[in-house]
C-alpha cells in the first residue's frame, strides 16, 4: 500500500529454522516470493551468517545461494560479513577472487557513523546490548522520509533496515511499532519526488 519493496532475510538470529529444514525453507521462500516479485528488492540468505554462534560455513551459504538461484530470479546476497572497517570488505574481495556466484553485496556499516541514523531508522531500543550503544535516530517521520529519499537517489535504490521487535523477533506486527505508520506514510509521500527510473 505504501509502494515500498522488501528485502527479506531468510535466516536470522531471532527466528531459527532447524538445520534439517533449511533447504526446504529456501525453496519455499523462493516459490512464495517469486510470485510477489514486484514487491521484493532482493533476498539475503543469512543475517551476519559467518558469526560462530550460527555454526554455518561459507560453503553452506553458497549452497543456499545456488539453491535459491535454481528456483528464483530474484537477486540474492549470501550474508553481511564483519563491518567494513573490521575486514568485511576483504571477505567480499576474496569471494570475488574465488569466483563465488552471488548477485549483491550487503556490507554492514560501522555501528556509529554519520549515515547510520538514516540507513537504520528503527532499532530494538530495549535490547540489552544496545541500551548504552545506540546511535542517535531521527525521530521526526518527515525528516526521516526525506533522508531516506536522498539515500535512495544517491544509491539508485537504497533501503532502510527495519531492526525492531517486529523486524527481528517477530513479537508484534510491524504496523503497531511506535511511529511506523507515520514514517511509512511520509515515505509514500516522498515517492513523487523520486526519479521514475530508480532500480
Amino acid at each position: 500500500a505504501r509502494g515500498m519493496r522488501a528485502q527479506p532475510v531468510l535466516f536470522s538470529g531471532g527466528e531459527v529454522v532447524r538445520p534439517d529444514q533449511r533447504d526446504d525453507w529456501v525453496r519455499r521462500n523462493a516459490a512464495y516470493l517469486t510470485t510477489r516479485r514486484d514487491h521484493v528488492q532482493f533476498v539475503e540468505i543469512w543475517n551476519e551468517g559467518l558469526k560462530p554462534v550460527h555454526g554455518i560455513s561459507e560453503d553452506d551459504l553458497f549452497r543456499w545461494v545456488a539453491l535459491w538461484k535454481e528456483h528464483s530470479d530474484i537477486p540474492v546476497a549470501p550474508t553481511a560479513p564483519e563491518e567494513n572497517d573490521k575486514g568485511g570488505r576483504a571477505v567480499f574481495d576474496r569471494w570475488d577472487e574465488e569466483g563465488r556466484r552471488y548477485d549483491i553485496k550487503t556490507p554492514h556499516f560501522p555501528r556509529h557513523g554519520a549515515e547510520r541514523p538514516w540507513r537504520q531508522g528503527y532499532h530494538l531500543r530495549d535490547h540489552p546490548f544496545w541500551v548504552d550503544n545506540e546511535p542517535r535516530v531521527e525521530q521526526d517521520p518527515g525528516l526521516r522520509a526525506i533522508g531516506l529519499a536522498i539515500d535512495t537517489m544517491s544509491h539508485a535504490g537504497g533501503g532502510i533496515v527495519h531492526w525492531s521487535d517486529s523486524g527481528v523477533h517477530n513479537r508484534i506486527p510491524f504496523w503497531v511499532e511506535p511511529g511506523a505508520q507515520a514514517v511509512m506514510t511520509a515515505c509514500r509521500e516522498m515517492h513523487r519526488f523520486l526519479p521514475a527510473d530508480l532500480s
